[in-house]
């Protein structure tokens, strides 16, 4: 009954320290997944977990993309960008922590079985001292491409010297630096040709005349945080992607966000939330794409493992998004700042 908490945790740990949702599903959930079904858990709340502490990272991490995007378009340190949004996420998260605790409970089964552990490599946990090292570089400074080719290098070194992956197969075609590489093609050119269209938008006019028209609907502070939401969930649905929907909406969140002075960190951290929870919803996102196809490969996997099955526990998405709208409504965390000349507006 434990295991989804566990799995929950797991992935919160991994997100947080590498900055990615996608690598954390495809390290946790083909390991976590056997061993629930084993052991009686369901199968798609124990997916619900995963994917919810593997959003947790990816909204949080100094390093994840999602973090940079947000607080780059917003024009604030990624510093302060985590630092302010560190409340919500463990709130968020906590609550999140205790329903897979009491739903582990209520949806396991009590099964006999005996679980191989005879293929586990104990001399493979010093690989964690690689996110240790790399949470460490980024706040000594250190730039992202530096810290992460130290850290890439460190694991091949530790892989190698462990006799961990063999030379042959460490550096093959289908060893794990190719594939790494090959695994971000098809997304690094699906990034390319949305830039182009971003750009292309941008620069013909079209989402500076957007944001005046989004600025005649705001009244107040409140109303353009409810703005900057709902842009960066309409962002993240077409784009299929958090980190490129905050890119897609984030220059006209960081236009009316100046107009009242709201602070950037503040903008930043409502994108940045906002589009991460709704890759948690959306069935054409990463976390499910994966999720979807790791499962039914599984032994064991039941009939109705689906999206449907799956998202009334993807918990932590769902309160991210409850806590900022519950900050929005009464106040609670709104921070200004002079960001523009003069305000022609009151907060």
């Amino acid at each position: 009954g434990f295991i989804p908490v566990i799995a929950f945790l797991v992935c919160v740990l991994i997100s947080t320290s590498c900055g990615t949702s996608s690598g954390s599903i495809v390290a946790v959930l083909p390991v976590m997944l056997p061993i629930g079904i084993q052991l009686g858990c369901d199968a798609s709340l124990l997916t619900g977990a995963v994917i919810s502490g593997a959003l947790f990272g990816d909204n949080l991490a100094p390093i994840s993309d999602t973090t940079i995007a947000s607080a780059l378009t917003q024009e604030s340190k990624i510093n302060d960008v985590v630092r302010t949004r560190l409340p919500y996420s463990l709130i968020a998260g906590g609550i999140s922590a205790v329903l897979f605790i009491i739903f582990g409970k209520l949806t396991s089964q009590d099964v006999s079985t005996t679980i191989d552990t005879a293929t586990a490599e104990p001399k493979a946990l010093l690989l964690l001292l690689v996110p240790v090292l790399m949470i460490i570089m980024m706040r000594k400074g250190w730039d992202l491409g530096g810290t992460l080719i130290v850290c890439d290098l460190l694991a091949v070194v530790i892989n190698l010297a462990l006799g961990l992956i063999s030379p042959a197969v460490m550096f093959s075609g289908d060893g794990p630096i190719v594939n790494g590489m090959n695994g971000m093609i098809d997304i690094i050119i699906f990034c390319f040709f949305l830039f182009i269209v971003i750009q292309t938008i941008k620069e013909c006019g079209a989402l500076e005349h957007l944001g005046e028209a989004l600025l005649k609907h705001c009244k107040s502070a409140r109303s353009v945080e409810l703005i900057i939401m709902i842009s960066s969930a309409l962002g993240t649905i077409v784009t299929a992607g958090s980190s490129t929907g905050i890119l897609f909406a984030g220059p006209i969140a960081n236009k009316i966000a100046k107009e009242y002075d709201l602070a950037g960190t503040r903008a930043a951290n409502i994108l940045d939330a906002t589009a991460c929870a709704t890759c948690g919803f959306v069935p054409i996102c990463t976390p499910y794409l994966l999720s979807l196809s790791i499962g039914p490969e599984i032994e064991g996997i039941p009939d109705d493992y689906s999206y449907l099955s799956i998202i009334k526990w993807v918990f932590h998405p769902i309160f991210l998004v409850l806590v900022f709208l519950i900050s929005i409504f009464t106040g609670v965390g709104r921070k200004f700042e002079k960001r523009s000349g003069e305000s022609s507006h009151e907060a």
